[in-house]
């Protein structure tokens, strides 16, 4: 293959690390379909965790889960389209001029309306 020693022992790793994944998918899978094995004790330790875990973490996890609502998400896309549409709108040499700006008299231009440079 014209790999180097460093190149086959990853290689290597990777099948070795898909195969380990797929025994475990095929373990687990097993046990729900037939029902036995870890899928028997699922609720319980379900229920262990929902009769443990913190308020406040509830809280903020539901906070966090709105930031990706069709609503949030579409006042980000409509923020976003016209910030992009203002910069698109902008002349290329345009710069905003603040109130201490001076012509310059060799050019009759004021430094904020100058070419980039």
């Amino acid at each position: 293959m014209g790999l180097p020693v460093s190149g086959l022992i990853a290689v290597a790793a990777g099948v070795v690390a898909l195969v380990g994944t797929l025994v475990i998918l095929n373990a687990a899978t097993e046990d729900v379909t037939r029902h036995n094995g870890l899928s028997s004790t699922d609720p319980a330790r379900l229920r262990w965790f929902i009769d443990h875990r913190p308020h406040a973490l509830v809280t903020t996890a539901r906070y966090i889960s709105q930031i990706g609502s069709p609503v949030a998400l579409a006042l980000l896309v409509s923020v976003a389209a016209v910030v992009l549409w203002l910069v698109a709108a902008t002349p290329p040499g345009f710069r905003p001029c603040a109130p201490s700006d001076v012509t310059d008299p060799s050019t009759s231009m004021t430094p904020c309306n100058a070419p980039w440079t």
